[in-house]
């Protein structure tokens, strides 16, 4: 038999055959068709589902929303655009007047600024770059929202209540069991503790917050297992023993779960640990105050770039202010002229500042 007709004939035989439904019994097909059927039932589910689904939605509701949507993406398009601007003026900066290798020795041994491999050591250069966490769950962050302290309007209450199901109840994030809500409470993934470490303690306390709140470092669990966890490795904290029973049977951890939120946080981390700019700002700053030798080490090229720098940030945060609080957030009854000259007598105290500190060095 040739090749040809051996394919004809397969073909013919898929026509034939039924490749997607069976054949049906249409004497069940009529049946189901012209059964009764239960009126009452079906408008009670209806009813049902109507009152607990409201999706009624006025005209002014949708135009408010859709006013809202256009001038929260505006606002995040600016900011981003702000800090694009701002990253490369510094860049700019940094390398052609030798601040990048001022950022390289603070990286590496200090001297007498904190740095993260310092920090992580727990060797602070001073009193307060040392780890509060009060400064990461009771400070405001940029909404002007806490994790704690704020009772049912606090962070940590609000993702509790948003995690539960009608009986109260939610679903453990690292042992994957159904829980009484009251019986948890919200642990902060990648620690806040170690979060200082690796370049938090850099940043001023809004941010800090704002990692603190951020909903994505976040996942329910037991109180007694948050509380065993304390601020100890994930990981390492597994592995623990007490009386022979490691951490990870003792509270029955399914590690997958564990190892998936952990990798979560470590992402969300990322997104709020200080970039590289905001490190050189760091060590450009405070290598200037914290004291002659240090300060002497930048050299007049340096400390130029450190005054330029400082220029320009102070230029961009008066920048976001007009867009964020418009151009007289705080002077409305005075002229133009005047509020232009406020805005800049504050970018002109920053300069004063740093440079009288470069000065007396």
């Amino acid at each position: 038999m040739s090749k040809k007709l051996e394919r004809y004939k397969k073909r013919k035989k898929i026509k034939k055959s039924y490749t997607v439904y069976e054949k049906v019994d249409q004497s069940i097909v009529d049946e189901f068709l012209n059964s009764k059927f239960d009126k009452k039932r079906i408008d009670a589910t209806f009813e049902a589902t109507h009152n607990f689904y409201n999706i009624k939605v006025t005209e002014d509701e949708a135009k408010e929303f859709l006013e809202q949507f256009k001038k929260e993406f505006n606002d995040n398009k600016f900011k981003q655009l702000i800090y694009d601007c701002k990253t490369e003026v510094i860049s700019n900066i940094v390398t052609p007047f030798g601040l990048g290798g001022v950022v390289a020795k603070f990286d590496k041994d200090g001297g007498n600024v904190t740095t993260i491999h310092n920090a992580n050591q727990n060797i602070y250069a001073n009193e307060k770059d040392k780890y509060k966490r009060e400064d990461y769950t009771n400070t405001k962050n940029s909404e002007g929202k806490q994790f704690a302290g704020q009772g049912k309007n606090s962070i940590g209450s609000q993702y509790t209540k948003s995690q539960m199901d009608l009986n109260g109840n939610v679903v453990d994030a690292y042992t994957g069991k159904v829980k009484k809500a009251d019986t948890t409470s919200p642990d902060h993934i990648e620690s806040l503790s170690q979060y200082h470490k690796d370049g938090g303690f850099m940043q001023k306390n809004t941010k800090k917050a704002d990692f603190a709140t951020d909903k994505n470092n976040l996942a329910l669990t037991d109180r007694s297992i948050n509380q065993s966890m304390r601020d100890f490795d994930k990981k390492d904290w597994m592995d623990k023993e007490k009386d022979g029973i490691k951490n990870k049977e003792r509270f029955d951890i399914n590690e997958k779960k564990l190892n998936k939120a952990i990798e979560r946080g470590k992402e969300t981390a990322k997104e709020h640990l200080p970039t590289n700019l905001d490190k050189a700002q760091y060590y450009m700053t405070n290598s200037i105050t914290t004291g002659a030798s240090e300060g002497a080490k930048m050299g007049l090229q340096q400390a130029l770039g450190a005054i330029l720098s400082e220029f320009f940030i102070a230029l961009f945060d008066e920048i976001l202010d007009i867009y964020n609080n418009g151009f007289k957030n705080g002077f409305e009854t005075e002229s133009f002229i005047k509020v232009l000259g406020i805005r800049l007598k504050r970018i002109e105290k920053k300069l004063i500042l740093l440079q009288t500190k470069i000065i007396w060095l």
